[in-house]
């Protein structure tokens, strides 16, 4: 999830200014002058910032430090690791295709000297860095309500970076119940034709009997006793239904997968005692109950 967010948001990529050493951090807290002569001119004062719009590498400098100086009146140089430079002007897409180099700032707010780092992260360090700005918990227990924080220095990357956190996993949920709907369908769709020939075949197969035996039709506890078998196979329908999910998420040992196993143990105990019943009843009544019952089930199918 944080994968799609670094992507749409561009957070591997990364721009700091250059601070000035010992003496320039403290003299940036206190907000004092840090002079303007020789190599301090190259340090950020406050306010002082670079904004990026593209920036894309070879894979070669991944993860390395590109020096962007900036010039008069927009314009800047572009420091490759090996020492090479790019002249470009703010606005502009600054590219070197025989490099694989691009960079457009859509923004330079520094006067000319002024340096700063800009690096294209690895994936994985991107990743981790908003991992470790990052913090989910729930408002209260089991309230479903989620908390996010994510500290960042500038207020608006925060707000834009959790704003594309909760799109990304609203969307994710979306997209999964979306793939489950159609995987579903598509399973309705194939299975439909068999199921509307297993009922007609089932309808055909009862009145066919009922004709052969003069319109034979079930007792009072003939009835009774289908209808518990009735509703004791569709209890172990639901139960197997039940257990595709749960062992996706539980070991046969856990206390919610033994608990339905035993559920599912007693259910067919009480189902082999009806079976034993129906043995006992008149050949004609018997017949009927099981063609009943195909139909019954086959209906529910269907």
């Amino acid at each position: 999830l944080i994968g799609q967010v670094v992507a749409e948001q561009n957070l591997d990529w990364q721009s700091t200014p250059f601070d000035a050493p010992v003496f320039g951090s403290a003299m940036a807290r206190y907000d004092l002058p840090i002079p303007e002569f020789g190599f301090l001119k190259r340090y950020a004062r406050k306010g002082e910032s670079i904004a990026l719009e593209l920036l894309e590498v070879p894979p070669a400098l991944v993860g390395a430090d590109l020096i962007i100086t900036a010039g008069d009146d927009g314009a800047f140089t572009l420091r490759l690791p090996d020492g090479s430079v790019m002249t470009g002007t703010t606005g502009k897409i600054l590219s070197d295709a025989s490099r694989g180099v691009a960079v457009k700032l859509s923004a330079l707010d520094a006067p000319p000297a002024r340096e700063f780092k800009v690096v294209h992260l690895r994936e994985r360090s991107a990743i981790e860095n908003v991992r470790s700005a990052l913090s989910v918990s729930e408002r209260g227990r089991q309230s479903s309500i989620l908390e996010v924080r994510y500290k960042h220095r500038d207020s608006a990357i925060a707000v834009r970076t959790l704003n594309a956190i909760a799109t990304a996993y609203v969307r994710q949920n979306i997209d999964r119940s979306a793939a489950m709907a159609e995987s579903s369908l598509t399973f309705i769709n194939q299975q439909l034709p068999e199921a509307q020939t297993n009922l007609t075949a089932a309808e055909k197969a009862l009145n066919d009997y009922r004709q052969k035996h003069q319109s034979v039709d079930l007792t009072f506890e003939t009835e009774n006793v289908l209808s518990q078998v009735t509703r004791i196979e569709t209890e172990l329908r639901e139960l197997q239904t039940k257990e595709d999910e749960v062992k996706q998420r539980y070991k046969t040992s856990h206390p919610i997968y033994q608990q339905l196993l035993a559920q599912r143990e007693r259910l067919e105990v009480d189902l082999g005692k009806l079976k034993g019943e129906v043995e006992t009843l008149p050949e004609t009544q018997k017949e009927v109950l099981n063609l009943t019952r195909d139909l019954e089930l086959a209906q529910q199918i269907y």
